[in-house]
């Protein structure tokens, strides 16, 4: 039992050292010098919110544009109601901040919009 157990430690070492003679011989495998010259691969960009999500991409439109946006908006398959809004003044720029509600779930959410 003892020489079975030996012998497969033997096996194991005698393959490992073979592999390394012939790693240094034909180089197999890359060197550590060779894998710290790779960069690796940057994550790709997120891409940017829609516009009104943000006070950066608030959405120009006048009176008639901003009723025509605000009866875009949908969630559970109906348009959503306008609850209010409030003025804010983001980068210089007077914007409204349009608070939306869903009838169905009661789920809100801001739209911001530039008057022209």
């Amino acid at each position: 039992m003892v020489w079975i157990v030996l012998g497969t430690i033997g096996i194991v070492l005698a393959m490992v050292g073979l592999g390394v003679l012939i790693d240094r011989k034909w180089a197999l495998l890359p060197r550590a010098d060779e894998l710290r010259r790779i960069e690796p691969p940057r994550p790709p960009a997120p891409p940017p919110p829609p516009p009104g999500e943000t006070p950066a991409t608030a959405v120009r439109a006048d009176a008639r544009a901003r009723r025509r946006l605000l009866a875009q908006q949908r969630c559970c398959g109906v348009a959503m109601a306008e609850v209010g809004d409030e003025p804010l003044i983001f980068d210089r720029r007077r914007i409204a901040v349009v608070r939306l509600r869903c009838a169905t779930c009661r789920a809100t959410r801001s739209l911001y919009i530039e008057p022209i």
